[in-house]
């Protein structure tokens, strides 16, 4: 199933997100791929590794070639209060992009939308006689 989700951001909305997406990092309840660095020297470490052509040892360092950019991109990001007491989140040097980071801070939501729509299907499907049986 397919599905599109649009979210049309404005502060107060952006800072839920900023905040959801701070609580889910700092809790470690999601971890990232090594970065690029990292899986080249794990790889390494494979006889099979070095047999591989350049471009095959290329593709296959694409996903942590992206979690190095990611990284980068959150190391750029400066959290701050405004008037409203809303996060506000602001690059450190501007040349940096941040897509990857709204993307990524975006997805974290829309998934704790679809968790939190999931727990409350699951309650509405316990009766009182089962709740009393788990007590």
């Amino acid at each position: 199933m397919r599905k599109l989700f649009g979210i049309e951001a404005n502060r107060s909305l952006n800072s839920e997100i900023y905040t959801n997406a701070h609580i889910i990092l700092s809790l470690r309840r999601i971890s990232l791929l090594l970065n690029e660095r990292q899986a080249r020297r794990y790889f390494s470490k494979y006889r099979g590794w070095t047999k591989l052509s350049p471009l095959k040892q290329a593709t296959r360092l694409i996903p942590y070639v992206q979690t190095t950019k990611l990284q980068d991109q959150l190391a750029n990001m400066k959290a701050g209060l405004d008037t409203n007491s809303t996060i506000v989140l602001s690059r450190i040097n501007s040349h940096i992009r941040k897509d990857l980071v709204s993307a990524f801070v975006y997805g974290l939501y829309y998934i704790s939308l679809e968790e939190e729509k999931e727990r409350k299907n699951s309650r509405r499907d316990w009766s009182k006689a089962q709740f009393n049986f788990l007590n």
